[in-house]
């Protein structure tokens, strides 16, 4: 069985730790950019070549994986959709030093970094990120384009709703909720839920402000 060549589109830093987890993984022949900085063109990144813009990228079909790379939540959600309505397999990506039950589930377009954890019954959903470290225990519930950034802890029952960020070191006690389009800060603990449209900052978390919605895309 031939494997698919990944393009992976997004050139920057979340797209080289993608590219190493990908090429880890050994689920591709082969891993390629693509992205808009015409100045990176023809150049190799981390020996990866980068072909060109969105024009280089080959027609969906077989021999074809595509990663979206990007760090932004609402970007690359809305880019992972995209690809998915144009035909195309949007690849998942685990790090072979992370572990992901195989009674959990991940969506398309999902990463799952080095020393993460996803645990039983946890089911997350298209274009998340589980950053370094990270820990996403049983029976989560993580909806799209979510990041988990190194180091988050998420207790048992947990539910995280679309496009939602939390921050580098920060936890969620078990059963919490905390909703859509969130920010939930570096360090913070929650405690009790966190409606949507959230800045959430300190130990225990507390709502600072909200933020002004924002639509996928």
């Amino acid at each position: 069985m031939t494997l698919p060549t990944c393009y992976i589109l997004g050139a920057g830093g979340h797209g080289r730790v993608v590219l190493e987890a990908a090429l880890a993984s050994g689920a591709f022949q082969a891993c390629l950019f693509i992205d808009g900085n015409t100045a990176l063109h023809g150049t190799q990144i981390m020996g990866a070549p980068v072909l060109g813009g969105d024009d280089a990228l080959p027609p969906p079909g077989a021999g074809v994986a595509v990663m979206p790379a990007i760090g932004d939540n609402h970007r690359r959600l809305a880019l992972t959709l995209e690809l998915m309505a144009q035909g195309y397999a949007v690849a998942t990506v685990v790090h072979p030093r992370a572990w992901v039950s195989p009674h959990a589930s991940l969506g398309a377009g999902t990463v799952v970094c080095a020393m993460a954890v996803v645990q039983p019954g946890a089911i997350l959903g298209c274009a998340c990120i589980v950053n370094t470290a990270a820990s996403v225990d049983h029976d989560c519930l993580i909806g799209d384009g979510v990041h988990c950034s190194p180091g988050v802890r998420l207790a048992g029952g947990v539910q995280v709703g679309d496009c939602t960020h939390l921050g580098i070191g920060s936890c969620v006690i078990q059963e919490m909720r905390v909703g859509e389009h969130c920010v939930v800060g570096a360090g913070a603990a929650v405690v009790k839920d966190i409606p949507g449209d959230s800045l959430a900052l300190g130990v225990p978390a507390v709502v600072v402000r909200k933020l002004p919605p924002r639509e996928v895309g």
